[in-house]
């Protein structure tokens, strides 16, 4: 039987085989696509097989004759005889009776009959990117490195040399954007994004580093007596006997008359009391208490002191045209 199939890919073959069970003996594939045709072939040589069954003839019907109550089974028709001149003998009689064997079957494998080329697989999901396309991690290590680099430079300038360069900041929008740009293999629009995000937190980041440092320098050199002034408030004010005495320690402090010393400025000196009678001896020491108005006066620094104290509006105008190159670079709109 000749099986001519139309596959779901447009590929057309075609070839010869002897159904079994009204089915295929064995898998076909597309020899195009590479998918799997049994189902396809299957349904063909069903539709073939009702066409040649309803294009046979009835059988005849049976002679009129004695009715036996039940239907006899019909005698098997008698073999052709032999052709004059030439004797078969059983067994040649035999071999011509078998039916001719099947053809060989077509490889899965072969090309199609059209002659249609083979397409190449194409690439699973998950497969490794190519060199040429976007990475996502490495762009993002690319700007955060070449910020690092820009916000390193920030930090020594701003702090050693109390300068807020515009032209650092322009240069570490570049190196951020170059970082993303080149770590990432192709340029996009969110590499951009993210070099100009990488470069503004640099920037930021590198002043208020540098405004704690000038703030632990400050304490270090300027309150170095601040200490042994505190320690000598805590002796004369826990030495006190009474409110009048230590109202007087208090006018004294500050430079004051004690008569103009409030009811509330006294209740705030005898509530600190109990840490006044610790620093007498000695607890907290000379370097905690350095830490511990380093960090009071950490606590109340913000963002606007920060953009005070070292930008100015040449600055942010370097700062806006750093951000602008981060972008145009990583989302390379610069090339």
């Amino acid at each position: 039987m000749e099986i001519k199939v139309v596959h779901a890919c447009g590929s057309k073959f075609a070839f010869d085989i002897e159904p079994e069970n009204g089915a295929m003996p064995f898998a076909i594939q597309c020899p195009n696509c590479g998918a799997d045709a049994t189902v396809d072939t299957n349904a063909i040589i069903a539709q073939a097989l009702a066409a040649g069954a309803s294009a046979a003839p009835p059988p005849p019907p049976p002679k009129p004759g004695l009715s036996l109550g039940h239907s006899a089974p019909a005698a098997p028709p008698p073999p052709p005889p032999p052709k004059p001149g030439l004797s078969l003998g059983r067994s040649h009689a035999a071999e011509a009776a078998a039916p001719p064997p099947p053809p060989a079957p077509v490889p899965a494998s072969a090309p199609a009959a059209s002659g249609a080329p083979e397409k190449k697989p194409a690439k699973k999901p998950g497969a490794i990117f190519a060199s040429d396309e976007p990475h996502l991690p490495l762009a993002i290590t690319g700007a955060a490195i070449g910020a690092a680099i820009g916000m390193g430079i920030w930090y020594v300038l701003a702090h050693y040399l109390h300068i807020a360069s515009g032209w650092v900041a322009w240069g570490t929008g570049a190196m951020a954007g170059f970082g993303a740009r080149t770590f990432g293999r192709t340029p996009t629009p969110l590499f951009g994004i993210i070099a100009a995000g990488f470069t503004l937190l640099a920037i930021l980041g590198g002043s208020y580093l540098a405004m704690l440092a000038d703030i632990d320098k400050f304490v270090a050199k300027n309150l170095d007596g601040a200490y042994e002034e505190r320690v000598a408030f805590a002796n004369k004010a826990t030495a006190a006997k009474d409110d009048t005495a230590l109202r007087a320690v208090i006018a004294e402090d500050d430079g004051g008359d004690a008569s103009k010393i409030t009811d509330a400025e006294l209740a705030e000196v005898k509530a600190d009391l109990p840490k006044l009678r610790e620093l007498t001896k000695g607890k907290p020491t000379k370097a905690e208490f350095q830490q511990q108005l380093s960090d009071t006066i950490r606590s109340n620094i913000s963002l606007a002191d920060v953009a005070k104290g070292y930008f100015r509006i040449f600055t942010i105008i370097f700062i806006v045209l750093g951000l602008s190159t981060a972008f145009k670079l990583g989302s390379g709109m610069g090339s």
